[in-house]
């Protein structure tokens, strides 16, 4: 399966043609980043990888909870209409549980389907986008791959820039259509600064310089309504460093995630991203 994810990601990056910074002719500033946790609102063409590291999270497997360290995998997929404004996105996860009884729990997991995203502000330091997902089962529950569950999702994405700064949010809402029935709120943000040189009114499209790096903070939690989930109030933050090498678009994202609060569901973790904005269309 490793091997199958590695060989798809190749397809996906052959088929496709290389752009510099945010996608070639996409307006916005350069100092609106690509958080870790927190999804951004503007919508272009995106192809990214991200990893997760996580020691000895607890995992339920057969209605008994068990700890593993957890290596995830996942392949994020965008695309865009030619005004920005309009696009869907795929999300095709991958997990390695470690060993159970001496057998290996791997294996894909819940697949998610964007779709569609629209854009109701599309400005070059603003961007509003609303979206309706979708949360597929196609996670093992019993080797806790998956939630075993399916869950329609509506979500709003806001990005807000001011010269080096950048302020996103998140805010969405998860209901349970199969399975035991489960409602809950999910919110996000994150605060970042940019090192962008030369910044007056607003930070450079695509700036004049080698590399541009940016600290970034995000919190981010969900507050369940009915089901399991009701009562409960998990929040976790997370604090890394965005790198961005504008001459070929390439980026770099490292965070730590750690828990706070008393209903702790996830354990600490190291997170690891990087994309490009490959075009699958010439426009």
């Amino acid at each position: 399966m490793c091997r199958l994810f590695s060989f798809f990601l190749l397809f996906v990056l052959s088929i496709s043609q290389i752009l510099l910074a945010h996608e070639e002719g996409a307006p916005f500033s350069g100092a609106i980043i690509e958080p870790i946790l927190t999804h951004h609102a503007h919508i272009e063409d995106e192809q990214k990888i991200n990893l997760e590291f996580v020691d000895r999270e607890r995992v339920e497997i057969k209605d008994e909870e068990r700890e593993f360290d957890v290596f995830r995998q996942e392949l994020e997929l965008a695309w865009a209409s030619p005004d920005f404004r309009f696009g869907g996105e795929l999300k095709l996860p991958f997990s390695n549980q470690g060993e159970d009884d001496g057998k290996r729990q791997y294996g894909p997991g819940d697949l998610e389907v964007w779709f569609p995203k629209y854009a109701w502000v599309n400005q070059p330091e603003q961007i509003l986008t609303s979206l309706f997902a979708i949360h597929i089962p196609t996670g093992s529950e019993s080797q806790g791959l998956g939630d075993g569950k399916t869950f329609l999702e509506g979500k709003v994405f806001f990005d807000r820039a001011y010269r080096n700064w950048f302020l996103g949010l998140n805010l969405e809402s998860s209901t349970a259509v199969s399975g035991e029935f489960e409602t809950k709120l999910e919110y996000s943000a994150v605060l970042s600064h940019s090192f962008i040189r030369g910044t007056q009114r607003a930070a450079l499209i695509k700036p004049n310089q080698f590399l541009v790096i940016a600290p970034l903070f995000e919190v981010t939690g969900e507050a369940g309504i009915s089901g399991e989930t009701r009562g409960k109030a998990p929040v976790e933050m997370l604090g890394g460093l965005y790198f961005w090498h504008p001459k070929s678009g390439w980026s770099f994202r490292i965070g730590y995630r750690f828990p706070v609060g008393r209903d702790q569901e996830e354990e600490q973790a190291l997170l690891v991203q990087f994309g490009n904005h490959f075009s699958w269309s010439r426009r």
